[in-house]
């Protein structure tokens, strides 16, 4: 299995977190697994789009994370990190939440 997740920026250089709807005790960067016949920059352009409304054009694969197996049965998985570029003041007015996803987005140095 394998997800892509966007690492976005501001010019200060804090990273655009997420808060998924379904957990309240971790913050992500924005992204989610590949669908059927997807590749990794499709996949993280279009789960940027669903979650936070904006589009993104994926730059450079600055790192790739594994998850092992996990204790709830779920396969080991690839996580593509992709470069998610600048976000502007502009684009940050823009960002509108997927309801069914997120609950919250932050700019954090963490």
């Amino acid at each position: 299995m394998a997800g892509a997740g966007a690492i976005i920026h501001d010019a200060a250089g804090r990273i655009l977190l997420v808060q998924p709807s379904c957990r309240t005790d971790t913050w992500e960067i924005s992204g989610g697994g590949l669908d059927v016949g997807e590749s990794p920059p499709q996949a993280v352009r279009r789960e940027v789009q669903e979650e936070l409304g904006i589009d993104i054009t994926p730059g450079r694969v600055p790192g790739v994370d594994w998850v092992p197996e996990q204790a709830d049965g779920r396969p080991p998985r690839a996580n593509y990190l992709f470069d998610g570029r600048l976000i502007t003041r502009g684009n940050q007015t823009r960002i509108h939440l997927g309801p069914d996803e997120l609950t919250a987005w932050q700019l954090t140095i963490e």
